[in-house]
């Protein structure tokens, strides 16, 4: 069982992990700056986000032995409050570690803040979304198809660890011999 910690010591620990890394491979400084908060704050939030029910999720033994996870990405989604409080944690980050792009991350920001009809199709798109959806709905928000996707996944990022977290229960009482993750 995993001891819970508050979300700021979670955030230190990954910040004095990086610190470690950076000492060990001068070489990845830039790329330890441009990650190293948003990385801490995405291990804080998943922390801060409350507990996820899985009771209702269905599991059919013979399917998960024949190689069909637990979470399909089918079946994920999150809705307009959890990106808009998602954006308030790791936004910020983002800006740090990614200045250039500083434009684009405000017009997602201000997106998901109005949850307009543009922001709904987010929700959607994001964790499957082809191509030509993502970059239609880039075109909405004025900004590059390929950062829209990389902001969204690093906004979902908590959640998506939190749920796969939180069905390690179910995991216990099931085998999978597959060479991928089972969840």
């Amino acid at each position: 069982m995993t001891v819970s910690q508050p979300p700021e010591q979670a955030s230190i620990r990954i910040r004095r992990a990086v610190d470690r890394m950076r000492k060990d491979l001068p070489q990845l400084s830039e790329i330890f700056d441009a990650f190293q908060d948003l990385v801490a704050e995405q291990a804080a939030l998943k922390i801060a986000l409350p507990p996820l029910n899985v009771t209702e999720l269905a599991v059919d033994p013979a399917q998960f032995l024949d190689g069909l996870p637990l979470l399909r990405k089918e079946d994920f989604s999150v809705d307009c409050d959890y990106l808009k409080k998602s954006a308030e944690w790791l936004l910020p980050a983002m800006g740090k570690g990614f200045p250039s792009i500083s434009g684009q991350l405000e017009a997602i920001e201000k997106a998901l803040h109005e949850c307009d009809s543009a922001t709904q199709g987010l929700m959607p798109i994001m964790p499957l979304g082809t191509d030509q959806e993502i970059e239609d709905l880039a075109a909405k928000l004025k900004v590059d198809p390929g950062i829209l996707k990389f902001v969204m996944l690093q906004l979902v990022k908590p959640f998506a660890a939190k749920r796969a977290e939180s069905v390690k229960p179910v995991l216990e009482t099931l085998s999978w011999q597959k060479g991928f993750c089972p969840i």
